[in-house]
């Protein structure tokens, strides 16, 4: 059977300087340098978001890689990072604009949710280097690179040997919940039987909830020494 939980969640910034001031005025916190990412052109910062409900979870913010070449896949980024209105949003401020379900059976998972009609895309093969090895991954990446439902329908991932929260420090930020928007009582049935068909957990409980709204995106609950904090993936 497929089973599914949250993994990361993705703030995408202008630069990684503009997203650490971002992190250190929002949440009260330092992030770490995650890598460059060679198949998209793109780097992160990364810091553990994780609890006892969301176990291994983290944040990471991601920027366009100024000194990357353009991406080696199709010439197009994931997650709309190419997308001009995105961008001029991201110019004002970072913000929360993804999130990304980890599972073991990544081909079984895409495989199901063709059937219900949505395309997560191809499964790419990814990797970089660490102070404790090479970090492997596989992930769902759309050739247009577009995230769906801004966001608010997960991408997947299916790690190798190690997850990157292996080797972060501890950190004060711990993930309460999700809120996933959508605007119609069709899109929030769909929504629930996508997630129901990876089996994500938490579905339906106050951790993970879909919600109607005027938009579409996810927000987010996050403890930080600067008390409880939402962010949002939407205007």
């Amino acid at each position: 059977m497929i089973a599914a939980e949250l993994d990361h969640l993705i703030v995408y910034a202008a630069s990684l300087e503009e997203g650490k001031v971002w992190a250190k005025e929002v949440l009260g916190i330092d992030l770490l340098m995650g890598g460059s990412h060679f198949l998209m052109g793109t780097h992160n910062l990364v810091i553990r978001v994780d609890s006892d409900e969301f176990p291994k979870a983290y944040l990471e913010i991601i920027a366009i890689d100024p000194e990357a070449h353009h991406p080696a896949v199709g010439g197009v980024r994931w997650f709309d990072m190419d997308c001009p209105t995105l961008s001029s949003q991201i110019a004002k401020s970072p913000r929360l604009i993804h999130w990304v379900a980890r599972t073991k059976q990544i081909q079984e998972a895409v495989d199901s949710l063709r059937r219900l009609g949505i395309d997560r895309g191809d499964i790419l093969s990814a990797s970089r280097q660490t102070e404790v090895g090479l970090l492997e991954w596989q992930i769902t990446v759309r050739s247009d690179g577009w995230r769906l439902m801004n966001g608010a329908l997960p991408s997947l991932i299916q790690w190798g040997d190690q997850h990157p929260v292996d080797y972060m420090p501890t950190s004060l930020l711990k993930l309460k919940n999700i809120i996933l928007h959508v605007t119609t009582e069709e899109e929030k049935a769909l929504m629930e039987e996508v997630l129901a068909t990876i089996h994500l957990e938490k579905v339906g409980t106050p951790l993970v909830t879909v919600e109607i709204l005027h938009t579409h995106g996810l927000s987010v609950d996050i403890e930080s020494p600067c008390g409880l904090v939402r962010l949002r993936g939407y205007d």
